[in-house]
């Protein structure tokens, strides 16, 4: 009998729009495989919410929503929050975390990256933060948003969700952009025509591991390969950002880490360009 699966897939803006819609009333959990761009949710968020907050450390008094991004597989107890005696009241007063700016009453957008591999002590406090909208015995202003992301189980990278969280959260799969939707969002953003080139000459590059035909595809991630390092729109937009910051030399030595194919392209690229 063959599987059936009731997620529905959508693009990266169809899921921003999604978590917009539906947010505040139900935690999202977004599943993707790597490097899709999940977290970037976060900022589509802001931009469709007309705030001026785009990364993680801004800060802006006149966004309507505090945006909070938690790595979960690299936080602690004492991180989030912390139990402390009261011994007047002998008691235990539950103290929140400063990560949260529970101080201010404005909402809360709040996205916990890959959610389905957050450390087992602190499971009881992300699931009750995504059923109950609240930090602890804390709740959240009312109108906050939670979002959870995560990569695919077929991926094979230790994603498990347990049934019982699963029934009470709204999943969607988020598609791998493709070339055409990666070469629109380049171009808006006036990204390096040589960069824009190379997907354009290459476009096996945007395939993902479940398209048909994808097992020898050298470029993408596939759960069966064993290599640390392919290409994706992650991997993309890190070179984006060190192009403008390493001479060429330098810039190939940082290619040559992260995928041998890329410097061979981007040189074929540069000569035919130049």
């Amino acid at each position: 009998m063959s599987s059936i699966t009731t997620y529905p897939t959508l693009t990266i803006s169809q899921t921003t729009e999604a978590i917009a819609a539906v947010g505040t009333t139900n935690t999202v959990l977004v599943l993707s495989e790597p490097g899709c761009g999940k977290t970037s949710i976060l900022r589509g968020l802001a931009e469709m919410f007309g705030d001026k907050w785009r990364n993680v450390g801004d800060y802006h008094e006149d966004d309507k929503y505090d945006y909070i991004y938690i790595d979960g597989p690299n936080k602690e107890m004492m991180d989030l929050a912390a139990t402390i005696p009261n011994h007047a009241s002998k008691s235990m007063d539950y103290y929140i975390s400063c990560l949260f700016n529970m101080t201010n009453p404005r909402p809360k957008v709040i996205l916990v990256d890959e959610a389905l591999k957050v450390p087992k002590l602190l499971q009881p406090i992300f699931t009750r933060m995504y059923l109950e909208k609240t930090v602890g015995d804390e709740p959240l202003p009312k109108g906050s948003y939670i979002l959870a992301t995560s990569n695919n189980s077929s991926d094979g990278v230790g994603d498990v969700l347990p049934a019982h969280t699963a029934n009470r959260l709204t999943i969607v799969r988020m598609q791998k952009p493709s070339m055409k939707d990666w070469l629109v969002w380049a171009a808006e953003r006036n990204i390096n025509p040589i960069i824009r080139a190379t997907v354009a000459t290459y476009p096996r590059m945007m395939k993902s591991y479940l398209d048909p035909d994808q097992q020898d595809n050298p470029y993408i991630f596939r759960p069966s390969s064993t290599m640390l390092s392919f290409v994706s729109p992650r991997s993309l937009e890190l070179l984006l950002v060190q192009q403008f910051q390493l001479p060429l030399v330098q810039l190939l030595m940082y290619l040559l880490t992260q995928h041998q194919l890329l410097v061979q392209m981007y040189l074929y690229l540069l000569s035919f360009l130049s």
